[in-house]
């Protein structure tokens, strides 16, 4: 999926551009762990560029908010829409990531 992306703009704030899948969900887990390693607990992902995302991404991301919480951060998903919107308030991820 050509231009599927996670672009860091600070070391904790990113902005998710594309389709997150089973092929590239790892993007998003190696750039919140760089964060959590480079002292950044608090992360927050832009999503409003994200068109589709599936379950796996979904727990990847729930994995990467226990990751920062047990470094005394938390992570948030801003600006999800659409199905990506859909996806994350039908799993309840929501709540845990909104």
């Amino acid at each position: 999926m050509t231009g599927t992306r996670i672009l860091v703009h600070e070391p904790a704030r990113m902005v998710a551009i594309g389709e997150f899948d089973r092929d590239n969900r790892h993007r998003i887990v190696v750039a919140v762990q760089h964060a959590i390693a480079d002292g950044h607990p608090n992360i927050t992902i832009d999503f409003a560029g994200v068109t589709l995302i599936d379950a796996g991404t979904i727990r990847a991301l729930l994995a990467c908010r226990t990751l920062a919480l047990a470094h005394g951060g938390d992570l948030r998903i801003l600006r999800a829409n659409g199905v990506v919107e859909f996806a994350l308030e039908v799993t309840g991820a929501t709540a845990l990531l909104g």
